[in-house]
C-alpha cells in the first residue's frame, strides 16, 4: 500500500489513493529516488508553534523534502527571513526544507511564505499540471470568523510563491486534495468546523478552484479523509466530528457532482482525526478514528464495501491521540497505525495483524506537544519513517527505522 492519510494525492500527474494510481492527462517522469546522506539532529528555527507537516520531493531531485506550517513569525528568525517579521503576526507561514546529501536545509528562495490566519492543516498535490507538487493550506481564521485556503504553487525549485487566500464562510480545519469528479484535475475538500460543513472546491487543472459545494456534517467536524468506500470508482469523503455528539460523517459520491450522507458512525468519545485503509484484507476500506477526549484510544470500524461500517474494537494508543496515520511500517503487508499523542510528547506505533486488530502501542519520544505527522522513506531503505511537528518546542522530530523491527532511535530537530 502507499500513503494512507493523504488519500487521493497527485504526484507528478498520477492520482495516488490507498496504494492505487490512475494516470491523469499529464504524464511525468519521476526522478530516481536518492537517499539523504545524513539525517541531521539539528535544523534552523521554524518559528512559533508549528502546526502541519507534509513530505514530498518538492524540487524533483530524487530526495524527499518537507514543509511545515506555523502560526506566526519569530522576530529572531534571521536565517529564514533576513528582513524580520511584519507587524501583522496573525498570518501564518510555510517553510520548506530541502533534502540534500548533508541533510535538510531551508529552500534558498521564498523559504518562508505567508499564508492566511492560523494555518492548521495542509495537503499536497500537483494543482497546475506542471509535475511539481504544490500546497493547499487550510487557515482556521479568528474564532467564529472567516477562514481561508492558501493555494501555494511550486516555483519548480521546491519553494512556493504567495497567492491571495481564498476566503471561506467559516473556520477551516482539515483539508484533502483529490479528484472527486474524475476530470483528471485535483479538487479540494475542506472542513468548516463552526458551520458543520465540508466545502468542496473543484479544480481546473491550472491552479484555480471554483467555489463551492457545501455538504452537511455532524457537529464540530475536525478532519477529513477521502477513499472509495462503496467500490464504485468514485472517491467519497468522511469527517471526524469532535463534539458531545461524537461521530463520523460518511459522504458518498453520487457520481453526478453531489454527495449523500450515510450513517453516521456514533461513539461515546470525540474523534479528533481519522484515516482510511483496508485493515483486514477483505478488499474493503475500513476507518480508524483517534479518540482523545475520554478513552485515549484508536477505534477500528470495518467497512462492508457498500459504504456502511461496523465497530470492531478500540485499542489503547497512549495519552491524547489527536492524529492517526495508516501505513505498512514493518514491511509485513498489513497496515499499521501511527498515533500522535499531544500531551505526552510521543508518537506510538501499533502494528496491525491483517485481521483488523492493532497491537500494543510502542512509544517513541519526540518534541513537546506533537500536533501532526507525516510519512516518508528518508534514508531509502524501503521502510517508512515518521516526521512530527511539535507545537510547544517549536521543532520537528524524525524517527528513522533502522531495521524491520521496533523500537528505534528518535531524531530531533531542536529549536
Amino acid at each position: 500500500m502507499g500513503k494512507y492519510t493523504l488519500v487521493g494525492v497527485y504526484v507528478c500527474g498520477f492520482l495516488i489513493f490507498l496504494g492505487f494510481s490512475a494516470p491523469s492527462q499529464t504524464q511525468c517522469e519521476l526522478p530516481t529516488p536518492l537517499a539523504i546522506g545524513k539525517i541531521p539532529e539539528r535544523v534552523a528555527i521554524l518559528g512559533l508553534a508549528p502546526q502541519a507537516v507534509a513530505v514530498e520531493d518538492f524540487n524533483l531531485d530524487g530526495r524527499l523534502d518537507f514543509v511545515v506550517s506555523y502560526l506566526r513569525c519569530d522576530p529572531e528568525q534571521r536565517p529564514l527571513d533576513p528582513v524580520g517579521c511584519s507587524e501583522d503576526d496573525r498570518n501564518g507561514r510555510v517553510v520548506t526544507f530541502l533534502g540534500q546529501e548533508e541533510g535538510f536545509v531551508p529552500a534558498e528562495r521564498a523559504a518562508r511564505v505567508v499564508t492566511g490566519e492560523s494555518p492548521r492543516f495542509m495537503t499536497v498535490g500537483d494543482f497546475n499540471g506542471d509535475c511539481f507538487p504544490d500546497l493547499a493550506v487550510a487557515n482556521l481564521g479568528a474564532p467564529g470568523g472567516r477562514g481561508s485556503i492558501s493555494v501555494l504553487l511550486n516555483n519548480r525549485d521546491g519553494s512556493f510563491h504567495f497567492s491571495r487566500p481564498l476566503g471561506l464562510e467559516g473556520n477551516a480545519r482539515g483539508i484533502v486534495a483529490t479528484d472527486l469528479n474524475r476530470d483528471n484535475h485535483l479538487d479540494l475538500a475542506v472542513v468548516i468546523s463552526n458551520r458543520r460543513l465540508v466545502t468542496v472546491l473543484y479544480g481546473d487543472g491550472q491552479g484555480r478552484f471554483d467555489c463551492c459545494l457545501d455538504l452537511a456534517t455532524g457537529p464540530s467536524p475536525q478532519t477529513i479523509t477521502a477513499a472509495d468506500f462503496n467500490g464504485d470508482g468514485f472517491l467519497d469523503l468522511a469527517t471526524a466530528n469532535a463534539s458531545s455528539s461524537a461521530s463520523v460523517t460518511i459522504l458518498l459520491n453520487d457520481q453526478k457532482g453531489d454527495f449523500r450522507a450515510v450513517g453516521p458512525l456514533t461513539m461515546n468519545d470525540s474523534p479528533f482525526d481519522l484515516a482510511a485503509g483496508d485493515l483486514n484484507g477483505d478488499g474493503f476500506i475500513d476507518i480508524v478514528t483517534a479518540n482523545a477526549a475520554a478513552t485515549d484510544s484508536l477505534w477500528v470500524w470495518l467497512g462492508d464495501g457498500q459504504g456502511a461500517f461496523s465497530f470492531k474494537e478500540r485499542f489503547p494508543s497512549g495519552t491524547d491521540p489527536i492524529r492517526v496515520l495508516l501505513a505498512d511500517l514493518n514491511g509485513d503487508g498489513p497496515l499499521d497505525a501511527i498515533s500522535v499523542n499531544g500531551s505526552t510528547n510521543q508518537i506510538t506505533i501499533l502494528l496491525g495483524d491483517g485481521q483488523g486488530n492493532l497491537g500494543e502501542p510502542k512509544a517513541i519520544e519526540v518534541g513537546r506537544t506533537p500536533i501532526s505527522a507525516a510519512l516518508g522513506d528518508f534514508n531509502r531503505d524501503g521502510l517508512l519513517d515518521v516526521i512530527s511537528a511539535n507545537q510547544a518546542s517549536n521543532d520537528v522530530s524524525i524517527w528513522v527505522q533502522p531495521t524491520l523491527s521496533l523500537p528505534s532511535r528518535a531524531w530531533r530537530f531542536p529549536k
